[in-house]
Order: structure tokens, then C-alpha cells, then sequence
């Protein structure tokens, strides 16, 4: 908050000494287009897309001016560039994919001019690289060939400039993220390969996300401060503990991969926390959560299906609730939130099929109770839902009475606890209160 408020004051300071006028002085009015920027990216982050909006807009705006002035400078195409492919990603999330696109595809086509300028630039080529991954990134669902053509171009750059420069982090995590994502985008063609070949293919994308988190340790050790690197090894553990689930499910050593699965996703789920102790107002870093508490289910589940894993399920259903009725309330026209809610509601609510009819009996265990009844506390009231979401509210009724009734069949084994009784009647129909 009190960056964010130091920000909005050097926007304003600057628009006041004339920074957004025609006849701007250009540092001046990069200063305030980075503000923008940087504003609207905090808000993004959040949650807040229609508070984003503007902001990105005037960014845009005020550097599009500036490569008007400056038509032969490489900054002001690279500064252009920046705010087109933020803007853009800031679409994505609203679910305008045609503006995504068309405004990342132009970043990257902007990166590639400004660099073509001046190929020893490492500011210019990191630019390049980042855009085409982001822009790929987006287009991998729509436009897979195309996707793919701007991975290997990504990687081709960051092989070129890691060979020039071997010593330099920077561009050895930029080469490897580059693989990998490679990796992750043929993944639909492996079906074809021969099994040994898919092995390998397995190995090396763990190898990859191993070599990534390395990178990212050192770094956060030199600055554990800084919540870049913390959010780094977050979301890497993360991605290492669902790898090592898919090398399981494909029959290598599934004991061993499940038990390092389940370390790397707790770990993950405990870095997740620690960023959220301090930004608790991080949509950004409770989606990191979701995701740890999502991978760390489905190793527990697949270890064993005890009440241990029942209580990691239920609580992972919570936090999902928790994160998207939050987004819900709070940004109202974010579609991400009602989308995500009704999914959770419809789909990862359900319990895993491992667990068969075994789930009232493995409610003997307290720990399993409680977490069941924490997610009946973050089951929102139907009226809370707009009226013209009738789908929304009818997955939320049926949801509602699924818990109310799982609390009764577990209340008829054992008493609850005061604040499961209190969940319980929290879920009667008005009515029936």
C-alpha cells in the first residue's frame, strides 16, 4: 500500500510539471509512463482489471506520443513495446484474447525492431525473448505452430547471448525457461515418441526446473528481502512437485516421485504463505497458493488417501473459495472470479475418486472434521451472487447442501464442535433456521 501510494504521487507530480504535454521532456515523461505502468501492473496483480485499465491506457498513450517525436530512437519502441505487452496480458485476464494478442503480438514485433538496431544490446535481446515467450505463452491454445516458432526463437536468442556471456544468471535462467517451455508446448506430441524417448523428455523437463530453482535460490539468498525470487521458488517448487507426479503416473519409481512430489509442494505451499504474510492482499500470491495447496492434494491423495490427505482436500477446496468469492466481491467485473468460483464449485470440490465411500469413516480423525468445516465457512451465501448469475447460484445451493449434509452424517457419529455446529446452521436454508 505505501508503495503503491508513493507511486500515484510521482504521477501526479509529473503530470503537474507537464510530463504528458507535447512538448515533454522525454526522461520526464518516461518517468511517468513507468509509473503508470507500474501502478497499473500493482492493481493488475490484485485483481483490480477495470482500475488497471486506464492506466495502462494513459502509459500507452504517453509512449506512443514519445516514439511520434522520436520515430529513429530504439527506446522509444522498446518503451512502447513494454506497455503494449502488460496491456495485453492485462486483456488476457479479462478475457478480450483478440486485444491480448494483437497488442503482445505488436510488443514483439517492437522488441525485434529495437533490437535489430543494435544486436550486442543484452537490455534489447532480453526484451525480445521475454516478449515472444509471453506472447507465446497466450497464443499456445489458439495458435499452437506459431507458438511454438516464437519459443524456438526465444531460445535460439538466449542459447546465443549465454554462450557470450556463460557467467551471466540472467541469461542462463532466461535460456532454460526458454527450454523449458519448449518442453511443455510439444508435450502433446510425445504421445508419438517411443517410450524411452518420453523418459527422457520427462527427466529433462525436471532437469530444467531443478536448474531454474538453483538460480533462484542463490538469488534469494543474496536478496531475501525482495519477493521476487521467494515468488520464484514458490511457483518452481510447485511445478517440480507436478512433474515428478506426471513421471510417477507414468510408472518411474511412483513411491519415491510421490514422497519428493509431496516435499517440493508443501515447501512451496510454506513459501506461497510467507508471500502472502507480506502482501495479504495479493490476488497474484493466493492463485500461488491455490496452485501449491492444489499439487501437495493431489501427492498426499496419491501416497495415500487417509484422513491426512481427505482434510489437505478439503482444505484446498477452501482456499479456492476463499480466493475467488474474495475476487468476486471485491472486483465484481473481473470474469476470472465468478469463472473460477463456479469450477471450484462444479469440479474441484468433488473428492478424488480415490477416496470411494471411505471419506465419513476417515471423519473419525478431528484434523479431517475441521477442515471440512473450514470449508463450509468459506461456502458464500446464495444472495451474495448476482440475481442474472442463476448458474452460479444454483452450483452454489447444491454445493451448500452437499456440506450441510456431510457435516450431518459426520454429526451423527460424533458431536461437532462448536464451529462446525455453527458452519451447519450457517448452511440452512433461511427457512429451515
Amino acid at each position: 500500500a505505501e508503495a503503491r501510494a508513493d507511486i500515484r504521487a510521482a504521477v501526479e507530480a509529473l503530470a503537474a510539471a507537464g510530463a504528458e504535454g507535447p512538448a515533454a521532456d522525454p526522461e520526464d515523461a518516461y518517468a511517468l509512463a513507468s509509473a503508470l505502468t507500474l501502478h497499473a501492473n500493482s492493481l493488475t496483480d490484485d485483481g483490480d482489471l477495470d482500475g488497471a485499465r486506464p492506466l495502462y491506457a494513459r502509459g500507452l498513450a504517453v509512449r506512443e506520443a514519445l516514439r511520434a517525436r522520436l520515430p529513429n530512437d530504439p527506446n522509444a519502441a522498446l518503451q512502447v513495446a513494454t506497455s503494449l505487452e502488460r496491456f495485453g496480458i492485462m486483456k488476457a485476464k479479462a478475457d478480450d484474447r483478440a486485444g491480448a494478442l494483437a497488442d503482445l503480438r505488436r510488443a514483439v514485433e517492437l522488441y525485434e525492431a529495437a533490437f535489430a538496431t543494435d544486436r550486442s544490446n543484452q537490455e534489447f535481446a532480453v526484451a525480445v525473448v521475454r516478449g515472444l515467450s509471453s506472447c507465446a505463452y497466450h497464443e499456445s491454445s489458439s495458435a499452437r505452430a506459431a507458438a511454438l516458432a516464437k519459443v524456438r526463437r526465444a531460445l535460439e536468442l538466449a542459447e546465443a547471448f549465454s554462450r557470450r556471456d556463460p557467467d551471466n544468471d540472467k541469461w542462463q535462467r532466461e535460456r532454460i525457461r526458454a527450454e523449458w517451455t519448449l518442453g511443455e508446448l510439444e508435450k502433446k506430441d510425445w504421445i508419438r515418441l517411443p517410450f524411452e524417448k518420453r523418459a527422457e523428455a520427462r527427466a529433462k523437463q525436471l532437469r530444467l526446473l531443478r536448474d531454474i530453482l538453483t538460480i533462484a535460490e542463490e538469488k534469494y539468498k543474496q536478496e531475501p528481502e525482495g519477493e521476487l525470487w521467494l515468488a520464484d521458488r514458490a511457483n518452481l517448487s510447485a511445478r517440480i512437485a507436478a512433474q515428478l507426479l506426471e513421471n510417477a503416473d507414468a510408472g518411474e519409481d511412483p513411491e519415491a516421485n510421490r514422497a519428493f512430489a509431496l516435499a517440493a509442494a508443501d515447501r512451496s505451499v510454506a513459501d506461497a504463505r510467507a508471500l502472502l504474510a507480506r502482501v495479504p492482499d495479493s490476488y497474484l500470491y493466493r492463485q500461488q497458493l491455490v496452485y501449491s495447496l492444489f499439487v501437495a492434494r493431489n501427492a498426499a491423495v496419491a501416497i495415500k488417501p487417509d484422513a491426512a490427505a481427505l482434510a489437505r482436500h478439503w482444505k484446498y477446496v477452501a482456499e479456492n473459495l476463499r480466493t475467488y468469492a474474495r475476487l468476486t466481491e471485491r472486483h465484481p467485473t473481473n470474469p476470472e472470479g465468478p469463472r473460477e468460483l463456479a469450477f471450484t464449485l462444479a469440479f474441484r470440490s468433488r473428492l478424488p475418486l480415490a477416496f470411494g465411500d471411505n471419506w465419513l469413516a476417515l471423519c473419525a480423525d478431528p484434523a479431517a472434521v475441521e477442515a471440512l468445516t473450514e470449508m463450509a465457512e468459506e461456502l458464500p451465501p446464495v444472495a451474495r451472487v448476482p440475481a442474472a448469475d442463476n448458474a452460479l447460484r444454483e452450483a452454489l445451493a447444491a454445493a451448500r447442501a452437499d456440506t450441510a449434509d456431510r457435516l450431518k452424517r459426520v454429526s451423527e457419529k460424533a458431536p461437532l464442535s462448536d464451529r462446525g455446529r455453527k458452519a451447519l446452521e450457517s448452511l440452512a436454508p433461511k427457512e429451515e433456521i
